[in-house]
């Protein structure tokens, strides 16, 4: 009796989980405002990573993604306060089997997206030789979501 008690404790346990995963898949979806928090630039030429972490009105940078569409919005000093000033709407396209991203008529240069969760967001380029050597360099763009 034991035997068959322990395999059905077991299975009725996994049963009663909490839906954790159920619940975060439901927020890894882009919609929502995010901050850009860093950018990789991985370099062929020298094999290394470059580092670049947004400061001063640069860190204030949002983007705000709507289902299909999403907006940029920039600052500038003035006054020795970081103000909106400019702001760029675009379309968007976002497979989730795919994990790819790309802009309105640019399908052919598509992000790849490594992580989306409900906090976190990376989007990989693999479309431009930063360093000039004739061979494209990985950047990564690394978000954290503020709403």
């Amino acid at each position: 009796m034991k035997k068959i008690f322990l395999p059905l404790t077991l299975f009725a346990m996994m049963g009663c989980s909490d839906n954790n995963d159920e619940k975060e898949d439901d927020q890894r979806t882009m919609i929502g405002t995010w901050k850009m928090t860093k950018v990789e630039a991985y370099k062929s030429s020298i094999k290394e990573t470059e580092t670049r972490v947004p400061t001063g009105c640069d860190a204030e940078m949002t983007n705000e993604f709507r289902s299909g569409d999403m907006t940029t919005i920039h600052f500038t000093k003035k006054n020795n306060v970081c103000v909106p000033d400019e702001t760029v709407t675009r379309k968007y396209t976002y497979d989730q089997q795919s994990k790819k991203f790309w802009y309105e008529e640019e399908y052919d240069y598509p992000y790849r997206v490594p992580q989306l969760t409900a906090t976190q967001m990376i989007l990989e380029s693999n479309v431009d030789d930063i360093d000039g050597d004739g061979i494209n360099d990985v950047i990564k763009y690394y978000f954290q979501r503020i709403k």
